[in-house]
């Protein structure tokens, strides 16, 4: 036991520490992700709601003239006035957002709460798709992953303890390793059912991963054809505006709208990347999709 098992054992916490050194940095990894996707969210929603107040500013103007040469109500004007007041509001709530996810992520970053950045853009990448296979990451997954190493470990350890005691049949008449024995049998089983069981449940779950994320993917591919053509539908107003068909604010609100779809687009492409460096890192040494 001292010559063949304690060296084995030591080496296995030695094993675990590196693994879980590993495992901490993924996890810290996925945190950053999805703080510097809130991040982003909550800078670009200031952005949003900053132009949604100048167009209100700038239609509560229109209707004003409007309501001085008596072309609309007093009631339409007091939507206006209360249209301008929704926008600041919404500029108050967006910026409050912006600063407490900013405090959120300086912490994780290390930086002091005060800081601030001058801008939070989109990741300069193209998003791709899955570069493997479905059962490619399954067993991936099955050879990787830390828990399915950690269970394969120990039961390494136990059977070489138990082969140990089958030396000169030392188990069959020493009371004390006839007892550690039995007890390190059912260890063994005990392993072995719990092996089963994250086996089934990890390829569960990333079979399931493997799913959403492609269609993420698609989901995202779909959204950006939709940008490209409210951005041709835009360019259409434009010189329906010019030739006098229409009012400048439709033009105006569909800038918007477009503001809206590429917020919703980058927001998309950002958390696919996410999704897709979590999937990496669950077939890896995790931690799980889930987690």
């Amino acid at each position: 036991m001292a010559k063949e098992f304690v060296p084995e054992s030591l080496k296995f916490s030695h094993e675990v520490k590196e693994k879980t050194v590993k495992f901490t940095e993924n996890a810290l990894s996925n945190a950053a992700d999805e703080l510097f996707l809130g991040l982003y969210s909550t800078y670009h929603s200031v952005k949003l709601a900053e132009k949604g107040l100048e167009l209100a500013r700038k239609n509560l103007q229109r209707q004003q003239e409007l309501f001085d040469k008596g072309i609309i109500t007093e009631l339409e004007l007091e939507e206006a006035v209360l249209d301008l007041k929704e926008a600041e509001n919404s500029v108050k709530k967006a910026k409050r957002d912006f600063e407490n996810m900013h405090r959120t992520f300086n912490r994780l970053a290390g930086l002091p709460l005060d800081f601030r950045y001058d801008l939070i853009g989109t990741p300069r990448t193209d998003a791709e798709d899955i570069r493997i296979t479905e059962d490619e990451a399954v067993k991936s997954a099955l050879e990787n992953r830390m828990e399915i190493w950690s269970t394969k470990r120990q039961i390494e350890l136990v059977e070489l303890r138990m082969e140990i005691y089958r030396h000169k049949n030392v188990y069959k008449f020493d009371y004390y390793t006839i007892k550690d024995y039995a007890e390190a049998q059912d260890e063994l089983e005990n392993l072995k059912l719990t092996l089963v069981q994250q086996e089934y449940d990890i390829e569960k779950e990333i079979r399931q991963a493997y799913k959403d994320l492609k269609k993420s993917y698609n989901n995202l591919k779909l959204a950006e054809l939709n940008l490209e053509r409210q951005k041709n539908q835009l360019e259409t107003l434009k010189k329906q505006y010019e030739k006098g068909l229409i009012p400048a604010s439709a033009v105006e609100q569909t800038e918007l709208a477009i503001s809206n779809l590429e917020f919703a687009v980058n927001m998309s492409l950002i958390s696919y990347l996410n999704k897709q460096d979590r999937f990496y890192r669950a077939i890896s040494v995790g931690p799980g999709v889930t987690e």
